[in-house]
């Protein structure tokens, strides 16, 4: 029932004897590398709810060796399964099963090179399951693949494919993409047999092993075949010192903030809870009051419907075709309902959103039953390599007008313990400074200088000191400190005329006359980043990471002539674009009026565009639509070109920052622990006996030390605050 045409190769084994054990054992150890994977009895199956005592084990761990490269056409290599419970999650060894852990622990914790998919779950589920503490854990094949192809237009980060119902690949996997197809050998069997034997919950443990053991033997094989793959390619593109040093080291320190957790007041969690529920239906009755009628405001679909159809807002939708009304959408609007919809939305997040998930997401707490630690899960597979988490994500908190501070005052330290926070100043302006060389603003840092109020001043050539810049020119230096950051993260005239409530025309002159007049070496490093990216594609920041963009190449091609404005429909350039026809852009201007109509015709789901085929000017709307999309493409390219080498170089700092402190704080044995990276701000735990300790170890990190090891060229500043409860900071 569960075996498709795909045969077992003869070099993947199943380990089930301790003779067999025993081969296993010294075939790894003859190894100069091997790839694991582990598998689990939690379920797989999406919107099940665990419970937090769930017991979870680890129902077997595969093993790949032997290999020394990679040929193609790609084949199986030697790998091997070793169970460890059975369907019942009984020890599968019975009264040998100390014994088999034993060597499971000699062998992971060997100094041989070890590769694992996303090695981070792996190695942390060894060791709060089975207390085994992984060692030279060298190669991550997912973060290889991460820093490779971000954007993931090669393929997913995933192992294997996802199939339709008829074999298609819907999501190509790594295996596929790179060596060749047919790698996810016994998926799609794995999938039947989950679906058979644990329909609800989907476990591995409940799969019979016969089945289980060749999916767990094509993990590790294709683990490790893609690990020569990769290593070869990040060589290749100059980032094999970036995964030595930051990647792979930073997956460790990483591993270890989610090992420690946050500390969360139970008690005082439940009480916001409590309270923003009150919120919620005192906000709901304001609601139907004003309104006269009674709905569930905290429907999205129920709430864009009444303001929307009903009251007639001029609203906008989404991508879906939904009615937006998140708070940024709502808060635009003057009507005696919004207030309340707006506090009901706040209370909703605040209570829904980050209490009652805390609350859940407890796994451990203290005796006295006042402390329960959450423990945040972590990806270091961004686009910059900034950290992002979820479960919860404590990286993104409300601003303090949205709740934060409610939030925020949830998270505190047990009896005798404060948390330490170290917040860099200015770091991306500091990288720019860095990267670009411009007087204006290494001149600033060295001397102290707020680099804002100087750029005011040599903008707007005002008649005062730099230091009564805040004083008396306020609005000036917030409109420098807004291009200060705007220029660095993409920000347009338009964008910019919209934040500083100005006409398009005088923001194009601010930005690219007055701003840039005050800071024309910035400009330079700016446009010459530009031009790399046009001609390579690509763009590094300071410590070699990659950032593909290959659409920054496209050359943009002309617009045709416009129709006058007396005839020309109000909705021109709203048809349809070329991919949504299936028309090759290069081929758009060789295609007449009927041939286009035909096209739209065919496509059904197109109903939005049947008032085009009355149009005579269908053929120009299509160009220069299509010419409009192409130019937004390459623009924004060119924004995150810029972007970066700032905030990359920025994220990759403060990890490394992470990483040192991570380790010296083990190495000392001091009783203090890193608990949250948040962008620019590193956080530890401390006992209170540790704090100027742990502070000094901190600041020689973020200071000293990595100014030093990346011969930075402007002085770095971190502010400080101590304080047991996140909200009091």
């Amino acid at each position: 029932m569960f075996f498709s045409t795909a045969k077992v190769p003869a070099t993947y084994f199943l380990i089930d004897s301790l003779k067999k054990l025993e081969w296993l054992r010294d075939s790894l150890f003859a190894s100069s590398v091997f790839s694991a994977d582990l598998e689990s009895n939690y379920p797989t199956a999406k919107g099940i709810k665990v419970e937090r005592d769930y017991p979870e084990t680890i129902c077997g761990v595969s093993f790949a060796w032997g290999r020394t490269g990679i040929q193609k056409p790609w084949t199986p290599g030697t790998a091997a399964y070793l169970p460890l419970t059975k369907a019942d999650d009984s020890s599968y060894w019975g009264d040998k099963q100390d014994y088999v852990l034993g060597v499971l622990r000699e062998i992971l914790e060997s100094p041989i090179a070890k590769v694992f998919q996303n090695g981070k779950f792996d190695v942390s589920k060894f060791c709060l399951l089975l207390d085994i503490r992984t060692k030279a854990f060298v190669y991550d094949v997912m973060l290889q693949h991460a820093i490779l192809d971000e954007d993931r237009h090669v393929s997913s980060h995933a192992l294997k494919s996802d199939f339709d119902d008829d074999g298609n690949i819907v999501k190509m996997g790594m295996g596929d993409a790179y060596l060749g197809e047919a790698t996810s050998l016994f998926k799609e069997d794995l999938k039947s047999a989950l679906l058979y034997y644990d329909p609800h919950y989907r476990r591995y443990s409940k799969v019979p092993i016969d089945v289980l053991y060749p999916y767990g033997c094509a993990d590790a094989d294709l683990t490790l075949s893609l690990m020569f793959i990769f290593r070869e390619m990040i060589e290749e593109e100059g980032m094999t010192w970036l995964f030595e040093n930051v990647v792979m080291p930073l997956s460790h320190a990483v591993m270890v903030l989610e090992l420690n957790g946050m500390p969360l007041d139970i008690e005082r969690a439940r009480k916001i809870v409590e309270d923003q529920t009150a919120i919620m239906e005192e906000s709901q009755k304001e609601v139907w009051q004003t309104l006269g009628k009674e709905f569930n405001v905290g429907s999205n679909e129920q709430l864009g419907k009444i303001l929307f159809e009903e009251l007639k807002l001029p609203g906008e939708k989404g991508d879906h075709g939904k009615w937006k009304v998140d708070v940024e959408a709502l808060s635009v609007f003057e009507h005696p309902v919004i207030p309340a919809v707006l506090k009901y939305r706040r209370a909703q997040k605040i209570g829904s959103t980050y209490a009652e998930a805390a609350l859940s997401l407890v796994r451990e707490v203290s005796a006295d039953g006042k402390t329960g630690y959450v423990h945040t899960s972590y990806f270091l597979d961004s686009l910059t390599g900034r950290l992002k988490s979820n479960n919860p994500n404590l990286c993104n908190l409300p601003r303090h007008e949205n709740g934060g501070d409610i939030v925020k005052s949830m998270w505190v330290c047990p009896e005798d313990y404060v948390f330490i926070f170290k917040d860099f100043s200015q770091i991306e302006l500091r990288v720019a400074a860095h990267l670009s060389g411009e007087p204006l603003w290494v001149d600033n840092f060295h001397n102290g200088v707020d680099v804002h109020s100087s750029t005011a001043k040599i903008v707007f050539n005002l008649p005062c000191e730099i230091a009564e810049v805040k004083k008396l020119y306020e609005e000036k230096r917030t409109a420098a400190k807004v291009a200060n950051f705007g220029v660095l993260f993409g920000m347009t005239a338009y964008a910019l005329s919209k934040k500083l409530g100005m006409t398009y025309e005088a923001a194009d002159k601010f930005i690219n006359v007055d701003y840039f007049g005050g800071v024309p070496v910035l400009k330079s490093w700016i446009d010459a980043v530009e031009e790399f990216v046009r001609t390579n594609g690509y763009v590094t920041n300071m410590f070699g990471r990659r950032r593909h963009m290959p659409e920054a190449m496209v050359e943009i091609p002309s617009s045709m002539k416009w129709p006058d404005d007396s005839v020309r429909p109000n909705c021109y350039r709203e048809g349809p674009y070329c991919s949504w026809l299936g028309i090759d852009p290069a081929d758009m201007r060789s295609l007449d009026e009927l041939k286009i109509k035909q096209l739209i015709n065919l496509r059904g789901r197109l109903n939005q565009f049947t008032h085009c085929l009355s149009c005579p000017y269908i053929v120009s709307c299509l160009v220069n639509r299509e010419v409009k999309f192409i130019k937004s493409k390459v623009s924004r390219s060119l924004r995150q070109a810029v972007n970066l080498p700032v905030q990359g170089g920025a994220s990759d700092l403060v990890s490394l920052c992470l990483i040192g402190i991570t380790e010296t704080l083990k190495s000392e044995q001091m009783n203090a622990c890193t608990v949250l990276d948040v962008h620019d701000e590193l956080i530890c735990m401390a006992h209170v006996s540790e704090v100027e300790r742990v502070g000094r170890v901190m600041d020689y990190y973020m200071t000293d030390w990595v100014k030093e090891y990346t011969h930075f060229s402007v002085p770095l500043e971190v502010s400080t605050a101590i304080a047991r409860c996140w909200g009091d900071k």
